[in-house]
């Protein structure tokens, strides 16, 4: 798909929107002065964006890269997820030369000096929810079965902190699957050396996890970079780690309790900055 502008200009933001968020796509993105002469300057999806169980396709795509000089740009579709149709949509597009001030690594990746998780940049947040079986009169419980669904992300919105723990995202756990994952998707990969979110602490609930980063969103590529599974864990959270680029996070709860049980409780997420915006001490119940 080539999209001429009327002059050659400057250009870092690109942004467009598709009417088909059902539908995974995989594209690189080139630039051109001259519709000849084309360089590459994403090709960080050159794999579909639906390509894990994990993940579901936004519909804005929002990117920052280093400022070119430009008058034509190429949108390249890969193969479709979608056999049923093979067409590539646009509904809109959007090209900026942006006045925000940014920093990139020799590789060209961002490094952000703001909340690359919040809602201007279409992060991606995937919960692991239980679906339960019922089983048959005098037959042995069946274990739920897990299944993966992407949230809305209200509580990352501009509001004050009593809004957003009422627009929690919740993830359940029984007896029978004591831990819980949320995993968080970027919109694009970036250079980051911290995380900080809030966990639920309006009762008695506390809880122990761990945290994994992918520079590029595939399970076999997480690694663990904190495990806090001695002490009991609420509220604020700050996760530093060595400065890596960064296109996942995993946080991963491994047993939680209340005042009343250690099983039937709920791993509640309030609030996720990427990277920390300040130093926060994290809060622990031992």
């Amino acid at each position: 798909m080539l999209l001429p502008a009327r002059e050659t200009t400057f250009a870092n933001e690109p942004t467009w929107v598709s009417n088909h968020p059902f539908r995974s796509y995989s594209y690189i993105i080139q630039v051109s002065v001259d519709n000849e002469n084309w360089d590459t300057i994403i090709s960080g999806h050159s794999e579909p964006i639906i390509n894990l169980p994990t993940s579901m396709p936004t519909i804005w795509q929002i990117w920052y890269f280093k400022p070119v000089i430009a008058k034509f740009i190429r949108i390249i579709d890969g193969e479709l997820d979608n056999r049923d149709n093979n067409w590539f949509y646009l509904l809109s597009f959007e090209c900026y030369y942006s006045s925000k001030s940014f920093e990139f690594d020799q590789n060209g990746v961002i490094i952000p000096h703001f909340n690359i998780a919040s809602i201007p940049f279409q992060p991606q947040f995937c919960c692991q929810e239980m679906t339960e079986i019922t089983p048959h009169f005098n037959t042995p419980p069946i274990p739920f079965q897990p299944k993966f669904c992407c949230q809305e992300m209200t509580f990352l919105s501009d509001c004050d902190l009593d809004t957003k723990y009422k627009t929690y995202l919740m993830l359940m756990s029984n007896s029978y699957c004591p831990g819980q994952q949320i995993t968080i998707k970027l919109q694009q990969q970036c250079v980051i050396d911290s995380i900080k979110f809030l966990l639920y602490d309006q009762d008695t609930k506390s809880y122990r996890y761990y945290v994994e980063l992918s520079p590029d969103g595939c399970d076999k590529n997480f690694r663990v970079v904190i495990k806090r599974n001695n002490d009991w864990y609420t509220s604020w959270q700050l996760i530093k780690f060595t400065s890596q680029v960064v296109k996942s996070v995993r946080i991963y709860c491994t047993s939680k309790k209340t005042a009343y049980s250690m099983n039937y409780t709920r791993f509640r997420l309030v609030h996720f900055e990427c990277p920390a915006s300040d130093f926060i001490e994290s809060s622990n119940d031992s």
